[in-house]
């Protein structure tokens, strides 16, 4: 008579291939665990590649490229978290030139640079509020306030920036700090810009 379990595996052979699939697990967890996932790859490839499509339109791009890849959340942000990164890198920017300016103002200086730093001191706390308005529209998801209040940072650091045209020279590294402030503003512009076109 015919074996009427014949048609199925023994139970050796049903063991051996559960060892088998256990073993093939076993190697592609340890294989992920020694080498980035592609998801992880694309993910970084994907925040490199936003980087750099907003940061050519910006008034430094190779500075905006710079400040933004080399934040250690980079490799692993969407495109709202890169606007975190922008908002976070303006707000210090801001908060550093005007202290900046305000320490050259107290050490002395011509009555016309006086001028110019105090002005420019002013514009950079209007600079500084209109980024912090903007990081609150992010976290409430309101791209279009922080499209609108990152242009009111650029305008405002641009404002400063104006003043750097006139005599007599600039001495100081103040244009230089306003030229990123205004690069980071407008990257934020441009990020919002496209989160809008995204929802």
């Amino acid at each position: 008579m015919a074996n009427p379990l014949g048609s199925f595996s023994s139970p050796s052979s049903s063991s051996s291939m559960l060892l088998s699939l256990s073993l093939v697990l076993l190697l592609i967890t340890f294989s992920f665990s020694l080498h980035p996932s592609l998801a992880s790859l694309d993910r970084f490839k994907a925040a490199a590649d936003e980087i750099q499509d907003v940061c050519r339109y910006t008034q430094d791009p190779n500075y905006c490229v710079t400040a933004l890849k080399s934040h250690p959340q980079s490799p692993q942000a969407d495109l709202p978290g890169l606007a975190k990164i922008a908002v976070d890198l303006a707000n210090k920017m801001a908060l550093d030139a005007n202290l900046y300016a305000l320490a050259i103002v107290r050490n002395g200086t011509s009555p016309e640079l006086q001028r110019r730093y105090l002005l420019c001191s002013d514009r950079l706390l209007e600079a500084r509020e209109d980024i912090r308005e903007a990081r609150d529209d992010l976290k409430s998801n309101d791209y279009i306030d922080v499209s609108s209040a990152a242009l009111d940072a650029t305008e405002e650091a641009q404002g400063c920036q104006d003043e750097f045209e006139m005599p007599p020279p600039e001495p100081s590294q103040l244009p230089q700090m306003i030229t990123k402030l205004v690069t980071l503003s407008t990257a934020i512009f441009f990020i919002a810009g496209r989160l809008i076109r995204n929802t």
